[in-house]
């Protein structure tokens, strides 16, 4: 290698040194004015994902504040952005939680709300939904959500100690998952979602009733679901709109290829 060549490189390499402690000087230096930093602002800005706000962004401040403070004046290098990524999951509204500060001196808080699919009502009162991932959420404070209703029978037996475990509702209830696969399927059919009024459990069977009479329509469980629904409108066309909507009281799904009515 010629001498000019081997003074090129250790000038640039050189070079490269010089850049990289400074870039790192500046870094470190940017962090340690960001840490001694008052936090100026908090933001929360969040996606409603179709639906009203389960909680304000006034309510989610005054629960920060219950737990630590003001973050408004805080020292950056104090605040806990786990600790309040943390406490905003567990109001179980959410189900994406991004939590992070600026180097303006902002901590920004950006929720995307979850979204619920049915809502149960169990024995005893007690009220949840089911979002549409399949897991149990509570009911907001502010309002109610406009998805369809399901009901169990009295004499179910259910465990309320699972209702925030934050597991799939198959592994909490057969009854639960199977009132999800059968919200699941009416909603994802404009015509039934808007046909279908409540769905029940009775006997361990699924059921439900319509807006369109006062019957009500055994489904049994929710498999071939798309085959039962065209069994069932094909009915309605051929039947119910020449005898009437209020002929029969009950019209049974159950069985494979049948419509069985009473």
């Amino acid at each position: 290698m010629s001498r000019v060549k081997k003074i090129k490189r250790t000038a640039l390499l050189a070079l490269w040194i010089i850049i990289i402690s400074a870039v790192t000087f500046l870094s470190i230096r940017a962090l340690n004015e960001h840490r001694n930093k008052l936090c100026h602002a908090l933001v929360i800005d969040i996606d409603n994902n179709g639906f009203k706000l389960f909680m304000t962004d006034e309510q989610i401040r005054n629960i920060l504040k219950d737990s630590i403070g003001v973050i408004e004046g805080m020292p950056m290098a104090d605040i806990d952005l786990l600790r309040i990524r943390s406490l905003v999951n567990n109001l179980n509204f959410y189900e994406d939680i991004t939590v992070y500060s600026t180097l303006s001196g902002e901590v920004k808080i950006e929720l995307k709300q979850r979204k619920p699919l049915v809502r149960v009502f169990m024995p005893g009162g007690l009220s949840y939904y089911i979002d549409d991932k399949g897991l149990l959420m509570p009911l907001s404070p502010n309002y109610s959500a406009h998805v369809i209703a399901a009901t169990f029978s009295d004499n179910l037996v259910f465990n309320h100690q699972d209702i925030f475990a934050k597991k799939p509702v198959e592994h909490i209830s057969i009854d639960l998952h199977n009132i999800f696969l059968l919200a699941e399927f009416i909603r994802n059919d404009n015509f039934w979602n808007a046909v279908v009024s409540q769905i029940i459990i009775n006997d361990n069977d699924l059921a439900f009733t319509t807006k369109i009479g006062n019957h009500i329509v055994i489904v049994g469980e929710p498999i071939l679901l798309e085959e039962k629904f065209e069994h069932l409108l094909l009915f309605y066309k051929q039947v119910l709109e020449v005898k009437g909507w209020h002929t029969y009281d009950t019209i049974n799904l159950k069985f494979r290829n049948k419509v069985i009515c009473s």
